[in-house]
């Protein structure tokens, strides 16, 4: 064969197939079955009962004016009905689903019946009352002309009307969105998108790309707080997400996952901007949700060879893409004084990360201090959050957020939590602790040092548990963390009863365990004892009901201690001196009392 023979051939095959997936058909709007049905009626009784000689001629001159008369008069009735409720419905459609009107509606079969209908009677009424016209004379065939029309006319009459409601309705049908969604998974989808790739064509393929309709679609619904048809596209979203997954185990999928992950966040992305434009707080918890969703999927089966393509950096899932949208989401809901929805979005990264923790966590590290620095990398997926957990307590302190703050410190309490139960020894746990008090600490201060943040309660106080965690792991650092916090809190004058009070129930825990520890009741009784010192005469009155709140919470520790009979005597002496040294204690007393101090008494 020759090469240009070769090349013709493929030339055609090229076309053809171009032609084919292009659906021509698709275009027409006749119902195909209902016209050649009315049409083989039409032809069995032309051929059979009609009784002169078939040939064409053309009709009188009264009799054409008179058909082009009766034509105007049907088509100014019926079209003009017909029309008016096909261009309702398009109307309708097109408020709702945008361009996709475009491409589909001509495709419901509800139009294209009325208008098969409305047209093959409008032509047998004007050739029967032509041929009536011609004839004058009466036949088998005009009479079955005559039945034929009057029951076509009955038939259009009853039905037409139906087929238009039909119509209307199926213009509101959000069946259409998830027929937007299916054609993702079709072959033709992928070739179409190829193609336009391949032959610079992408501003025309936006015109008919799913994304860009939804898009579309998703926007209008905003705009219009259409609130089914958003919540269809988002629960479309997460289950289309859900299904592709499940279908690339199958090999039964044309879709490439992480394109599709990364044209679903990017919706969502646009999606959340208008809303938070709207003030549509619905919306945008239903977007937080979705994305947390499908970040949640990618996790879930993180561990399959098929989804090493979401990998980050050396060859490890790191979540970056939801890190970098959680961030995002968070200074678009400050900006537009979203206050909900800041909690929501912490909320939500709190829910995913500790899940991340449990799964991605590396089971065989065992730390020593020669390996530190390789612990440290491999646990990145503890630090990182912890990273972007301090970016975002920048932004809420930029923005005066400071109400916000209870979030973050539940972010760093439940990370602490998932410490405990990762599967790793107990020396590698008591380092993570140790880098997780400095971020803490870091933050802490960030928040002490706003103007705006006056008494500690007990939601913003992230130091808790500390004996706990010294119980379940024999680590000293979030107590020693805790002695550390005290003296900040009481350098700048914010220590309370609520934070002293923890403090003495630490102190209580201690005593009451079955393993005494003598030297962490001690570490926590002389921090007590130096802060007492720091306090002198000419100091507030606030911090002389420090002094005796102190001294009050060290005697209900001491009363404790004499109950418990495995209390060594060296610590029994200890706790006494350091009660003892309290000598100021009646003097404050007196001196509130004369000035009517009112104490602050909370524990919360």
């Amino acid at each position: 064969m020759k090469l240009k023979n070769l090349f013709t051939k493929q030339f055609y095959i090229y076309n053809f197939y171009r032609v084919k997936r292009a659906k021509p058909l698709d275009y027409i709007f006749f119902d195909g079955k209902v016209f050649i049905i009315l049409s083989s009626i039409f032809l069995i009784g032309l051929v059979f009962l009609f009784p002169m000689k078939i040939e064409f001629l053309f009709p009188k001159i009264e009799n054409q004016t008179y058909i082009l008369e009766s034509l105007l008069r049907v088509i100014s009735i019926f079209i003009g009905i017909s029309f008016s409720f096909i261009i309702l419905s398009f109307n309708v459609f097109y408020k709702n689903f945008g361009r996709y009107v475009f491409q589909n509606f001509f495709k419901i079969r509800s139009a294209k019946i009325c208008l098969t209908l409305l047209i093959s009677t409008i032509v047998l009424l004007i050739y029967t009352i032509y041929f009536f016209k011609e004839t004058k004379s009466i036949s088998k065939y005009s009479n079955f002309l005559f039945l034929f029309s009057i029951v076509l006319s009955f038939v259009s009459f009853f039905s037409v009307f139906p087929f238009f409601i039909n119509l209307l309705r199926s213009s509101q049908d959000r069946k259409h969105i998830s027929e937007i969604f299916k054609k993702l998974n079709k072959e033709e989808y992928v070739i179409d998108k190829f193609l336009a790739r391949v032959n610079d064509e992408q501003s025309s393929f936006y015109h008919k790309d799913p994304i860009s309709l939804i898009n579309e679609i998703g926007l209008a619904s905003i705009k219009d707080f259409d609130n089914n048809t958003f919540e269809l596209i988002n629960s479309e979203i997460k289950s289309f997400f859900k299904e592709s997954v499940s279908n690339k185990f199958k090999e039964d999928t044309h879709i490439d996952i992480k394109e599709l992950y990364y044209n679903f966040t990017e919706l969502l992305f646009d999606f959340y901007s208008l809303s938070i434009k709207e003030k549509n707080e619905k919306f945008l918890k239903t977007i937080i949700h979705t994305r947390y969703e499908i970040e949640s999927c990618i996790l879930e089966n993180i561990d399959k060879p098929k989804f090493k393509e979401f990998y980050d950096f050396e060859d490890k899932y790191k979540h970056w893409a939801f890190d970098f949208d959680t961030e995002k989401y968070l200074k678009k809901a400050i900006q537009f004084n979203e206050d909900e929805i800041c909690e929501l979005i912490i909320s939500n990264y709190n829910s995913f990360v500790t899940k991340s923790i449990i799964k991605l966590y590396p089971k065989d590290i065992k730390y020593n201090n020669s390996n530190r620095y390789d612990v440290a990398q491999k646990s990145d997926i503890i630090f990182s959050p912890l990273r972007n957990i301090s970016t975002f307590s920048e932004i809420l302190l930029i923005n005066n957020k400071i109400y916000l703050f209870k979030e973050i410190f539940t972010f760093l309490y439940c990370v602490e939590q998932k410490v405990i139960d990762i599967e790793t020894t107990d020396a590698t746990k008591c380092y993570l602790f140790n880098v997780i008090h400095n971020y803490k600490k870091e933050i802490y201060k960030s928040y002490l040092d706003n103007p705006s943040t006056d008494y500690i309660s007990y939601l913003n106080f992230p130091f808790k548990d500390s004996v706990f965690i010294y119980e379940k792991i024999k680590c000293i650092t979030p107590i020693l963390g805790l002695l550390e916090i005290i003296d900040l809190l009481f350098a700048k004058d914010k220590l309370n009863n609520m934070v002293i009070n923890l403090a003495k129930a630490d102190m209580l825990h201690l005593i009451n365990k079955n393993e005494f520890s003598s030297n962490l009741l001690i570490k926590l009784v002389n921090k007590f004892v130096d802060l007492s010192s720091k306090i002198k005469d000419s100091d507030s009155a606030y911090r002389k009901d420090i002094y005796l709140k102190l001294v009050e919470k060290l005697e209900i520790v001491n009363i404790e201690l004499l109950k418990n009979s495995n209390a060594p005597k060296e610590t029994e002496k200890k706790l006494k001196e350091s009660i003892d040294s309290f000598k100021k204690k009646k003097k404050y007393s007196n001196e509130l009392k004369k000035l009517g101090y009112i104490s602050d008494e909370r524990i919360t």
